[in-house]
């Protein structure tokens, strides 16, 4: 299996869809494991790759929000690049995993802030603090 081939068949074909670049970035990475894991496996191709088989490789993974992630790009691939759209139809997203987020006291946010000596970093952490933005919007 050339995957190099592939790889680059299915970045041109994200960048043609107008996929975001930490997306594609993202994708990338997860097809060139799952490819290459199946190289390893010896299948020539990724038409060749049973379902069964993706199911398997997706639950080799621990964390469900990954196989959720991998998941996504597989069906990406081969829905944009192999041209196989319904090869994943059977196989359901992982339950997303429950995440609980962790907030700061006062004092605690306080500490935080007045841990920080560069003036330039300070105001970006209250800027990001004020407004809730993400850090790739900020």
């Amino acid at each position: 299996m050339n995957i190099s081939l592939w790889i680059n068949s299915f970045e041109k074909d994200m960048r043609v869809l107008g996929d975001a670049g930490s997306t594609r970035f993202n994708y990338l990475s997860q097809i060139r494991q799952f490819l290459g894991h199946f190289e390893r496996a010896g299948i020539t191709s990724p038409e060749r790759i049973r379902e069964e088989l993706i199911k398997d490789y997706i639950l080799t993974k621990i964390k469900p929000n990954t196989q959720r992630n991998i998941h996504s790009a597989i069906k990406h691939f081969y829905k944009l690049t192999v041209h196989q759209k319904f090869k994943l139809r059977y196989i359901p997203y992982t339950k997303k995993e429950k995440c609980y987020h962790i907030i700061l006291s006062h004092e605690e946010t306080q500490k935080l802030f007045n841990a920080c000596d560069n003036s330039k970093h300070k105001a970006i952490m209250y800027v990001a603090y004020a407004t809730g933005v993400r850090v790739s919007e900020l």
